[in-house]
């Protein structure tokens, strides 16, 4: 054989060696020195890639496939290697792998199919529900190592499509993108959050291809942008303009033609018992005024249903009708909002069901790009002077009071004509109150005995409202533990009363905090901040990428009275402070009544839902005299 023939034979069988399966897995890229340093400063985890590819066959049929890589380099990053994969009846999953790799990116472990666990994806308020998840753990002894996922999906009937985020998280990510293709004869509708992100158009045959690509992201402090991905990543959306689920075909390509499409599926929903409307109409036969017979229905549904999640087919989207409510007492935000559009219009009042993002992130409506987005169903009633808003799965909200997971932000109105964008109300920092006053003993042991009543309204009575309803009376003790700044709590009596003719909450509570104070031979100091004290100044940054959010304007107010032992007198009691900032104010003032007792009054009020970055080093200075007032001290003498 000569020596030519010799060499290509060598060739010929490395090349094979090269190609086995077997060998390949074992050789990636995800050796960690490969990983430039750039990315590994203050590094958790490394994504090295996120890939997501997604095909459209047609109007109703879609297959998609995602491999995700991540590099774990300590506990904290230990959360990358579980995977959940939610699914339904409209979409299958299909040939998961997964693999964990060594420093060096060598494949030491693989997915066995009993790695993964299939559980129902049902929360405590669902009886009835299709959605499931396949749920995985791959994990390794050694830091640092890579752990690789990758499954596909076929999906039957859909109304969303997939959204791309280069950076879902503040880690580092070496590569992600996102491939999309289509249909010649489809339109594909895309948004992008940054103007100068373009997509890379193919045609491949009678398809269109679009690719958007990301690498090399530096890790980001939440400092410095915060933690909504909406405010630092590149963030792509895709949507079609026709589509099919369940045989109900739609159109998207509009606000209205999306929101007929709803409005046609709740048709014939609206029936119900002829007594039923008899009861109604009885029940509101007194009332004066049309925001009367609004709030006596509102608090018919709230004494005589419950929430409870139904999603079974096309139920994800479609109401149980209002005569299945009645029947049963219970239905999901869907279905409660029909029954009470249905309950308002058998009294002559007309009103509409609206779709929403709920939750405490506030997610960007985008007016100019019809998509589905919404999680949430609420009702609108449009009257001559005002407008009512009913969030109808709360048994524990005010007429009017639809939360702060639902203000302040853009929804669709559902008519009879098509989807209207409206936006649901804001609320002001003195309809979000929190008032606290306290009856404080001081003991010449140090101890403190406390008698508290607090109050609240608005937003803040809705929030404590869902916590008492459901908390374990340990849940509840935990709570009170939060409210103050001291150890050695002991919890005596406490009472939480609900005064629905006020739309008030109040909390009476009595305690006693060992060794508050800190009494010497002469002396004895203590703060008279007790109550949830700030405690810490947000980070100096060089440059404040994204706004301060909060969940709601609000007043916090705390009035402390305290009584002097007799053989002490006051000496020294804190300066008063007064901040005015743009975004908020705050004052404390504490006054000395007869050197027998202290009032300590203390007012903290935020206006606004966000704050922008560049006012964030007020923001700084603003919390900064805050927690300094806190912590000041009163001093107390013995009388001689």
């Amino acid at each position: 054989m000569t020596f030519c023939n010799k060499l290509h034979l060598i060739l010929f069988m490395f090349f094979l060696i090269s190609i086995d399966p077997a060998k390949g897995r074992n050789k990636t890229d995800y050796n960690v020195s490969r990983i430039s340093h750039l990315l590994l400063k203050d590094a958790d985890a490394v994504i090295r890639k996120k890939n997501i590819t997604f095909n459209v066959s047609d109007r109703k049929s879609a297959y998609s496939k995602i491999v995700t890589a991540v590099t774990i380099f300590n506990q904290e990053g230990r959360s990358f290697s579980d995977l959940e994969i939610p699914y339904d009846r409209f979409k299958k999953i299909k040939n998961i792998e997964g693999c964990i790799y060594d420093k060096d990116g060598e494949l030491v472990k693989e997915l066995d199919e009993n790695d993964i666990i299939d559980v129902s994806d049902v929360s405590n308020s669902s009886i009835y529900d299709e959605s499931r998840l396949k749920k995985i753990s791959l994990h390794y002894q050694m830091f640092p190592y890579t752990v690789e996922y990758s499954y596909e999906e076929e999906i039957e009937g859909y109304v969303q499509w997939p959204v791309w985020v280069d950076q879902e998280t503040l880690d580092a990510v070496e590569y992600s993108n996102f491939v999309v293709t289509i249909p010649s004869e489809l339109k594909l509708r895309f948004w992008c959050s940054q103007d100068s992100v373009k997509p890379t158009i193919t045609l491949k045959g009678d398809e269109r291809e679009y690719v958007w690509e990301s690498k090399g992201l530096k890790k980001l402090s939440n400092d410095v942008y915060g933690d909504n991905y909406e405010d630092f990543a590149t963030v792509v959306r895709i949507a079609p303009n026709e589509f099919e689920i369940d045989d109900a075909e739609g159109d998207m390509s509009s606000w209205k033609t999306f929101g007929k499409w709803y409005h046609d599926l709740c048709k014939g929903k609206d029936n119900l018992p002829d007594k039923v409307i008899q009861e109604i109409n009885q029940l509101t036969l007194a009332a004066i005024n049309p925001l009367e017979k609004i709030e006596m229905l509102y608090k018919y549904l709230q004494k005589n249903n419950r929430y409870v999640s139904v999603q079974l087919g096309i139920g994800m989207w479609q109401p149980y009708d209002a005569t299945y409510v009645y029947e049963h007492g219970y239905g999901d935000c869907k279905a409660l909002s029909n029954y009470m559009v249905t309950l308002l219009s058998k009294v002559g009042i007309k009103a509409f069901q609206v779709l929403i993002k709920s939750g405490n992130a506030r997610f960007t409506f985008i007016k100019e790009f019809p998509n589905q987005m919404f999680n949430h169903a609420i009702v609108c009633v449009p009257m001559e002077k005002d407008t009512i808003w009913l969030e109808c799965t709360s048994t524990t909200n005010s007429c009017g009071e639809i939360g702060s997971r639902n203000e302040n932000r853009q929804a669709l109105m559902i008519t009879p004509e098509g989807g209207v964008v409206v936006r649901t109300p804001k609320s002001n920092s003195n309809k979000n109150v929190q008032i606290r006053v306290t009856n404080a003993s001081l003991k010449s042991t140090g101890d403190l005995v406390l008698a508290t009543s607090i109050l609240w309204t608005g937003n803040q009575k809705a929030t404590i409202s869902s916590f008492v309803e459901y908390a374990t009376p340990r849940e509840i003790e935990e709570w009170i533990s939060k409210l103050v700044t001291a150890p050695g709590l002991n919890i005596g009596s406490h009472k939480f009363i609900k005064d629905e003719k006020e739309s008030v909450n109040k909390f009476n509570l009595n305690i006693t905090l060992l060794r508050y104070g800190t009494p010497g031979n002469t002396r004895f100091f203590f703060q008279p901040s007790i109550m949830e004290t700030r405690r810490s100044v947000p980070t100096e940054v060089d440059k404040r990428y994204s706004p301060v959010k909060f969940n709601y304007p609000y007043i916090d107010i705390d009035t402390v009275r305290f009584t002097v032992p007799d053989e002490f007198i006051v000496e020294t009691v804190p300066n008063n402070v007064a901040v005015n900032f743009p975004f908020g104010k705050f004052y404390s003032k504490t006054t000395v009544i007869n050197n027998k007792s202290i009032l300590y009054e203390r007012y903290l009020e935020i206006n606004n839902y966000i704050i922008p970055p560049e006012e964030y080093n007020e923001y700084r200075r603003f919390i900064q005299q805050i927690v300094a007032a806190d912590r000041a001290k009163a001093i107390l003498i013995k009388r001689n």
